[in-house]
């Protein structure tokens, strides 16, 4: 999903753009094996820490652990050679088609470098921000789904056919199918950034009295037959406590 924006520069770069799409063309097999790792991964990945897994999977990772030390750094390896990949269309983007429009900027190869440098920088700033990617991760999702796969695209059909000199198709099932797509997409962007920032809110923001792992304990006072407190004692874990979330 994340690789929308990445499609068109990967076919206008390609040598033969023709076996880009089509059946079992470049695109399909990529998707593909994508698919089968993040599904690999994800049974994997739950099946080992249950309902303790984090949003990012390197965050279970333990660090006393020379296996664990290798996976992290393939990891990394992973991030590092995929990451020029990910910003190239950003910084194709901001340099030929805003800054350096015409072709005419002064020393564009350095203000291209330092605009890299600043959205690197940009980055590691956000990831140091919020390290715990969950609720960042499923707002990200809630825009880039909807708007790109759905919205987007559905409202691009519509302009498309709608000259006169081309049509809908019978009954229309075109427009019909494009204005579904359009409502499928607007219900899941509002119902994921709701429940998206909720999350950011709930895990970021406010004073917590309690914390995850740890259980909550109740303060029992009793009292005397003369009406004076006497020293307080904990509770039995089994006694209903008070939990402030």
């Amino acid at each position: 999903m994340k690789t929308l924006s990445q499609m068109l520069a990967i076919e206008a770069e390609m040598a033969k753009p023709r076996h880009y799409l089509g059946w079992f063309g470049v695109l399909d097999r990529a998707v593909l094996l994508v698919i089968i790792s993040y599904v690999a991964f994800g049974i994997m990945g739950y099946w080992r820490y249950g309902e303790e897994l984090y949003g990012s999977i390197s965050l279970n990772i333990p660090t006393d652990e020379v296996l664990s030390q290798v996976a992290k750094a393939f990891i990394a390896m992973a991030i590092y050679l995929t990451y020029p990949l990910a910003g190239f269309v950003i910084i194709d983007i901001i340099m030929n088609h805003f800054w350096n429009k015409s072709g005419e900027l002064k020393n564009a190869v350095l203000k291209e470098s330092i605009l890299r440098v600043c959205t690197v920088l940009l980055i590691c700033i956000t990831g140091i921000i919020a390290p715990k990617l969950g609720p960042l991760l499923s707002l990200v999702g809630a825009l880039t789904i909807s708007l790109l796969n759905l919205v987007f695209p559905a409202l691009i059909e519509i302009c498309l056919y709608y000259p006169p000199e081309y049509n809908y198709g019978k009954l229309k099932w075109k427009l019909v199918k494009d204005i579904f797509y359009v409502i499928i997409g607007i219900l899941i962007l509002v119902q994921g950034t709701i429940f998206s920032i909720m999350d950011m809110i709930s895990e970021w923001g406010g004073d917590e009295t309690t914390t995850e792992g740890t259980t909550a304990t109740t303060v029992k006072v009793t009292t005397t037959t003369g009406g004076m407190d006497t020293a307080p004692e904990l509770a039995s874990p089994e006694a209903p406590g008070l939990i402030f979330f």
